[in-house]
């Protein structure tokens, strides 16, 4: 869980992906105004600052770090999304007295290497940012609701941006 303040007051919370052992962290830009100025992540409910790195506008992507040596990266999936494929976004919002935990089924229509189609009961806008899974829990990547071309940044996106970002290269899948 990703919550971006400022002036004290929370301005949007959504989640994020740990991609690295010592913290960095990658989730959807939108999610980090640029008028935050405090920015907090909950990793197994211990709240962590973290700190922007780089902020990707091509990928709609930032990443960031928290201090820590031993997080949990998260485990994609190496299947082939195809019309079959049962997805999932899952959100998950803190309150005052509780934390909630949701998984939304996505319909696959017309898929294929290069586009994908989703559909959404509701407005995706809303589950922007938001990590998508599949069925056994693996992850595919973080929903982008403005590319309407692919809307998943799936796992080598996020390796080139952080290729590109001179912070790390990942070699595993």
């Amino acid at each position: 869980m990703i919550q971006s303040f400022s002036e004290g007051k929370l301005l949007k919370q959504n989640a994020g992906l740990i991609v690295t052992k010592d913290g960095l962290i990658i989730a959807s830009n939108s999610l980090l105004p640029y008028s935050g100025d405090f920015y907090q992540i909950f990793i197994e409910d211990k709240p962590y600052r973290a700190e922007i790195k780089q902020r990707s506008i091509d990928t709609n992507l930032v990443i960031l770090s928290v201090v820590g040596d031993d997080f949990e990266p998260a485990d994609f999936s190496t299947r082939v999304l195809d019309e079959t494929s049962r997805i999932f976004i899952l959100t998950k919002s803190v309150s005052l007295n509780k934390v909630a935990v949701t998984a939304t089924d996505l319909s696959l229509g017309n898929s294929s290497s290069d586009n994908l189609r989703l559909t959404l009961a509701s407005n995706p806008a809303m589950y922007d940012g938001s990590v998508i899974i599949d069925q056994d829990g693996d992850v595919w990547g973080l929903l982008d609701s403005r590319n309407t071309q692919f809307p998943i940044t799936t796992l080598e996106s996020i390796k080139k941006v952080l290729k590109n970002s001179n912070l790390l290269i990942l070699d595993a899948t």
